[in-house]
């Protein structure tokens, strides 16, 4: 009974602390106000670049909270999101990341169009711990089906273009690199394929990488991109 009055007081305020305002909801058995303000303290996490916070929240609100499938399709993105760029820090929530993704793809309710979007994302959660063959097959899978998302299919074969597997050529590879260049033109403002690129030809021993590079730009623009220009220059 507390708790849903401090929750109802809290709600008034010019800036509610949606931190607390999960607690409040939580401990007061509102399902669905908790999985709103959880949402947004992961959310408010995320934009602060506190990563692992986010994560924690979404997993805790994916595993027991009641979720309609739209809304665990929503919340199991953004822990993708959030979970991809730390996957190597997660520790023992990393796993935990690849199993919801999982779970979601295997529900059977979700569109051509999403498996291939969560698809992409659990091969990035792979590729990031490592298993780099199950990272591959999960891109070459969500491919068919990222036809409406040419810069999401874009970083699919940008990925595939990279040469650490053992049992693809490199002319495959470079086969990979030439047709996410095909696709370049209809992305827009993704900085993803351009700081890419030279890495993907300086390992494959071409020269034309170091022409790549000099041609690289470091743009502004929002969090996301600018965390993705600084992955890709590393």
């Amino acid at each position: 009974h507390l708790h849903a009055r401090a929750l109802e007081s809290l709600e008034h305020l010019n800036l509610p602390p949606v931190d607390r305002l999960a607690r409040h909801a939580r401990e007061a058995n509102n399902n669905a106000a908790w999985c709103t303000y959880a949402e947004a303290a992961a959310d408010a996490a995320r934009e602060a670049g506190h990563d692992r916070s986010a994560v924690v929240t979404l997993l805790d609100v994916l595993t027991n909270g009641e979720h309609a499938l739209d809304r665990k399709a929503r919340l199991t993105r953004k822990l993708g999101e959030a979970a991809f760029f730390g996957a190597t820090e997660m520790a023992d929530l990393a796993g935990r990341v690849v199993g919801a993704l999982r779970d979601l793809l295997a529900d059977g309710g979700l569109s051509r169009e999403e498996l291939g979007e969560f698809g992409l994302l659990l091969g990035r959660m792979l590729w990031d711990l490592g298993e780099v063959r199950a990272a591959r097959a999960e891109y070459e899978a969500a491919l068919p089906d990222l036809q409406h998302r040419p810069d999401l299919a874009v970083r699919a074969m940008m990925n595939l273009a990279m040469p650490n597997a053992a049992d693809c050529t490199a002319a495959r590879h470079l086969d990979w690199l030439e047709r996410a260049e095909q696709l370049i033109p209809k992305v827009d403002l993704d900085p993803f394929p351009v700081v890419n690129r030279p890495t993907v030809l300086l390992l494959l021993g071409e020269e034309s990488g170091w022409a790549a590079i000099s041609a690289t730009t470091t743009p502004g623009g929002e969090l996301g991109e600018r965390r993705r220009v600084a992955s890709g220059l590393t």
